[in-house]
Order: C-alpha cells, then structure tokens, then sequence
C-alpha cells in the first residue's frame, strides 16, 4: 500500500480508499482529492488532480481529471486531500489554506446557486490566489450524475459517475484552495515537442468540436453532423485550457443570451444531435440548461433521450407526440426542483429505461454515435475498464491515427501484435491493445500529465515513450528495477488498476461484475475479451483471479507477454497491387480544422495512379507545401484517410477520380 501510494496522484487516491475501506467497510468511501507528482515539479502540460470516489450511480468506482489551478494550489499544500463525514452548517464550504489550515464556513446565500455563480462569488470572497470545487442544485439534492465543477476561465466539468453527488453528501457546496500555484519549471525539449505538434495544434484550433468533421468523414454522421459542428465553430470567442498548457484544447462559446460557455463534442452531441435538435444554437441552450443544474451532460442527454422515446410511444403522459427543445428544457428545470415530469429522471437513464421497458434500448440512445463494430477496441475499453469509459477517451487515437501496423508495432512494442491488430474492425489483438492503453491512461493520470499530450506526442512521432516515460515518471518508481522507464511506467499502470479492481470487488461484494450486457457477442470474438481478461488476471466473471491478487511485481506484466508472441504483419485490408498499367489521374482531398485552410474547399491532387496513400499525400505536399508538416512524417502518414467511410491505410490502393477525407485529430475527447 505505502510502495502505490507513494507514486502521488491517482495511485494514492486509490491506496487511501483500500485504506479506508479497510479500516470501516460499512462507511461510505470518501472523496479524495490527489495531486500527481508531476503537478507538483512544475512539468509543463501537467496541471491535472485526480478525484477519485465510489459512483453513487453504478456503485463501482469513479474518478475525474480536474484541470484549471486546482491542482497546482493543491500541490503547494498537501499531497491529498482526503473527504469523510458531513458538514453540519447550510451550504458548507470547506477552505484549505497555503499553510493546511482547514476550516468551514457557512454561505447560505449559496444554497441553490449555479456552479457559475458559486465560482463568481466564492473568487470574489477569497481573491485571485483560490481554487474552487463545487457543485450545482443536482449535487446539493444527491442526484447521481451531479458533476464537480472546477473554476477556469470557464466552470470545468470533471468526471462521471455522480462524484457531485458525493461531495454534497458531505454537507459541502465547495472546496476553495487559497494558495500560490506551483511555479512551472522549463523543460525546454519538452514545451518545444509540444509545440511542435501537429496533432496538438489541430486539436487547439478545435477542442474536439472536430470530431463532428471526424465522425462525417468516417460516416457515422450525415451532413447534419457537419452543420452542427459548423455552427459550434462560429460560435467560438475564445481558447482556455488547463492553466500553464501551451497547447490549450478548449473553446468559449457565445451561448445564448451573450452567456459564454465552455463546450465540446460529447456534451453538445449528447444534447443536440441525439436528442433530435439539428440547430447548434439548441444544443448550447440545451447545455447551459444542464450547466446550471450541475449535471453529467451524457447521462442527462441518454435519460432526456429515453424521455423522448417514452412520450413518442404514449409511455407516458400527455399522448404520443414528439419532443422539442422546450420540453427538454422544462424536464431538466424539473428534474432540478424534484418537481413534475423530469423527477422520473432523478435515478439515472438506466433505472428509467427498467421502469419503462425500454433497457434493451439503452446502447443505441446512449451519447457515443459509432456503433461498436465500427471500433471494436474502443468498445471494448469503454465496457471492461475498471475506470469506466471516460478515462479512456484517448484510446481510438491507437488506431484511428495511425491505422498503419509498422507505426502500431512501433509504438506499442515490446508488445507483440497479430496481423489485423490496426484494423478497428477487426477484433484481432484488441484486447492487449486495450490493456496496454488502459495501464498507460492510469499511469499517466497518476504523474498528472495531460493524457492528450502524450497522446499527441506518441502519435505523431515526436516522441518515443522510453523518453517520454523518463521525464514524467516517479522519483521512486525509477529506483525501482533494471527495466526500462516505458516498462516501469506501464506497470505502475498496471499495478494501480489490480488496487482499483479490489475496490470494484469489495464494493460490489460478491455480486460478480458483468461485462457483457448488451454486447450482441462482439466481446466474445477471439482476441477481446479473452485476451484482456488473461493480461489482466481476470476470470470470466470479471473478478480478479487467486494469481493476480498476489502479483504486485511491477516488472512482471511485459514478461507475462511471452504467452502472446506473434509476429507483425502488414494489414489484412491492403489490396494487392492491380495488374493494369498506371495512367496519370486525380484525386479529391476534404479536411477540417487548420489543415482544411491549407488545402482549401476543393484540393485536388494529380499523378500516377492507382498509387498508395503515402504516395498520394507525397503528391499532395508538392502542391501544398504547407501541409507537408501535417501530412507526413518520415513517409508515413499523419493524417487518417478515409474512402466511404472505411479507413485507408498507408499502403492501400487509391484510384482516379476518388475521394479522400482526411482527419488531423486525437479521436476522443472530455466532457
């Protein structure tokens, strides 16, 4: 327990709640606050704390990333922060000072307030040097999936699972740090990687708004999709970002009534396109609606969505008929008061959907618009991570963003793959995939760097994880063996996810954990679940095995691969080269974002064809010179290309008078 906790940030959170758990099975798990030894030692793009509970909507556990100043306040003062028992004042808030006094204060002028005008008030009380968590109306009335709120250039969302709800369980409104943020210390190769990024400059100029692009070029959404994403573009004012980033990914929009907002692609398709409304402007309303309440924006826009199926039948008052933007406006002000139609909604999507005999309908009204077979390894992370789907927002970028198995083998290595392992719809080595981004997403959470910085960095080449792992990692995890720092680094990962297992375990008593409700048999393909479940020491039942309680040797799980040799292979997907002889022809390029400037509405490239992707992109840097950093690196391709919908890869055939879409991003993104 001391050898996890002294890693810092979400490996000590982890060790303090087994701790906890230990010592008083029956009281409710508190709410900690840890900061990653990265924050502390000034990293550059590390400004994360981890909040880690029990989910009061699934029971199992949930944690968050809560960016803005929150966690280099912290830093200057504790290592954690660790939350039990209850407030006995109205509208507690609890204030930790520079020197870790602590103390609480009653502001019932509070009670009921927006995050929004919690922050505004509880800044100007405290002064520029504070940091506030805090909740909505929906975490003061224990709703499920009430989310904390931390201050920024605009309130910032963090986590699911209802970890709101828990902080409101203890009597609080908020948490203020009135302390100095931990300076930031150059590390000159470092800013310049992250700088020098493509795929972090495109996702600056789009704060995952580009994903509307990304999933219309892969044909999971229609031109409405487009227009939508459109529309959020011209509504930006300003970027913000986690404090000290050099590459900030978040937008300000201009919401209605002049209000500004901060916005990205889960919440607004959550709340717009799922729901039905195709106007930009309705989902921003939609989403202020859900802001000021408190709430998980995805669970919110799956229960409206349930809702709205119940009334289209006549499952519930008022007759069939369909619902408009003024009804899911007036459920969530309802479901807020614990009044009228919307309190049906106070126990999440899931219990209604059981009261109404629509669970079986779940899946397809939920907040992701790809069905699994689209991407089977993306799928299968959001249903087996310990951690829930959220923190695992960054994996499509594996395949999405590279799609070509020499750079997949490249990065993942000494983790062998099967042929088929780049394929997102082919199930073949997916669930080491899985687990090898699961352990790397929780070490990095556990150092608190910016998960979509290491990816950016990863994917596009600029850095290799051996030199990445040794800036970030502990100082006590490098004294730890002869390995290499990846390796350390991954199973630290590792190690901390068999502590979150326990705690999954002993929350959830004997009641084995089910993974495979509403699956449709994909997880049972040779190559998911079976193949993750060996890796991570699990039995069918989901539980962790006698074997992998007692392994705790961090070197140990990259020897355990020995059992999964295979060899690389190219892509089953690429087509054999035609007989025919090549004729000069050309092909039509379409981008979003930064290297859709670039290019323009109508590129369009000429050469020799068929050619191969890389050799289309060669032709297309000779025309366009400017993109060339965005579309190669050393001869493979940077960006994702796409043909119908289906992903090309870097060798595959591309013929005359085709179309390409190409996609410049980090597939996943936060609330």
């Amino acid at each position: 327990m001391d050898r996890v906790g002294s890693w810092s940030g979400l490996a000590l959170a982890l060790a303090l709640l087994e701790q906890r758990a230990r010592e008083d099975p029956q009281a409710p798990p508190p709410l900690v606050v840890a900061v990653g030894e990265c924050v502390r030692r000034g990293v550059p793009t590390a400004a994360r704390a981890s909040v880690v509970s029990r989910a009061p909507l699934s029971g199992r556990l949930a944690d968050g990333q809560v960016g803005g100043d929150l966690g280099l306040r912290l830093a200057c003062v504790t290592d954690a922060l660790e939350l039990r028992g209850q407030a006995c004042v109205p509208a507690a808030v609890l204030v930790v000072s520079a020197q870790g006094e602590v103390r609480i204060e009653s502001r019932p002028e509070l009670a009921g307030a927006s995050p929004g005008a919690t922050h505004a008030r509880l800044r100007a009380l405290f002064g520029p040097e504070s940091a506030v968590l805090c909740i909505g109306p929906g975490g003061e009335r224990g709703l499920p999936f009430a989310s904390l709120v931390a201050s920024g250039e605009v309130p910032h969302f963090v986590g699911r699972g209802g970890l709101g709800a828990v902080l409101g369980r203890c009597g609080l409104k908020a948490l203020v740090v009135v302390a100095p943020a931990a300076p930031g210390r150059p590390q000159r190769e470092l800013l310049e990687a992250l700088l020098a990024s493509p795929r972090l400059g495109s996702r600056a100029q789009g704060g995952t708004l580009e994903l509307y692009e990304s999933f219309a070029a892969r044909g999971v959404l229609d031109e409405r999709g487009r227009a939508v994403g459109a529309g959020l573009e011209r509504a930006r004012e300003a970027r913000h970002g986690c404090k000290g980033c050099p590459t900030p990914c978040g937008w300000v929009l201009h919401g209605p009534g002049g209000r500004s907002q901060g916005a990205r692609f889960g919440a607004t398709y959550a709340l717009g396109l799922r729901l039905g409304l195709e106007r930009a402007e309705d989902a921003l309303a939609l989403l202020a609606r859900c802001d000021d309440a408190g709430l998980d924006a995805k669970e919110l826009g799956c229960g409206l969505a349930v809702l709205r199926v119940a009334r289209e039948r006549g499952l519930i008052g008022g007759g069939p008929r369909t619902s408009g933007l003024a009804d899911y406006e007036r459920w969530v002000d309802e479901l807020a008061a614990g009044a009228g139609q919307g309190r049906s909604l106070a126990a999440g999507a899931a219990a209604l959907a059981a009261e109404l005999g629509l669970s079986g309908e779940l899946t397809p009204l939920g907040a992701t618009p790809a069905p699994p077979s689209e991407d089977l390894a993306a799928a299968l992370g959001a249903a087996v991570a310990v951690r829930g789907p959220d923190p695992m927002r960054t994996f499509p970028f594996l395949l999405h963003d590279l799609g070509d198995s020499a750079a997949l083998a490249h990065l993942v290595a000494p983790l062998p793959l099967p042929t088929g392992a780049e394929d997102p719809r082919d199930p073949a080595g997916k669930g080491r995939l899985v687990w090898w981004h699961e352990n790397l997403v929780a070490a990095l959470d556990t150092t608190g760097f910016c998960s979509f910085s290491a990816a950016a960095l990863l994917c596009d080449g600029t850095l290799e994880l051996e030199r990445l792992a040794a800036w970030i990692e502990p100082e006590g995890l490098r004294a730890e063996g002869e390995a290499s720092a990846a390796v350390r680094l991954l199973a630290m990962g590792e190690a901390s996810l068999h502590l979150a297992h326990r705690l999954d375990e002993r929350w959830r008593g004997t009641g084995a954990w089910e993974p495979f409700a509403g699956s449709a048999g994909w997880l049972d393909l040779p190559g998911m679940w079976d193949e993750y479940a060996a890796l991570r020491g699990l039995d069918r039942r989901g539980l962790l095995e006698r074997r992998s309680r007692e392994r705790f040797d961090c070197a140990q799980p990259i020897a355990d691969l020995a059992a999964l040799r295979s060899v690389p292979q190219p892509s089953s997907r690429r087509r054999a080269a035609r007989e025919s002889g090549r004729g000069r022809g050309a092909v039509r390029l379409h981008a979003g974002g930064p290297l859709g400037e670039i290019l323009g509405p109508e590129a369009e490239v000429e050469l020799a064809l068929p050619a191969t992707l890389s050799e289309v992109l060669e032709a297309a840097c000779r025309r366009y010179p400017a993109a060339r950093e965005s579309l190669l690196s050393l001869d493979r391709p940077r960006v994702a290309a796409y043909r119908d919908g289906l992903r090309v890869g870097a060798g595959d055939e591309v013929c005359a008078g085709e179309h390409l879409e190409l996609v410049l991003v980090i597939s996943g993104g936060a609330r």
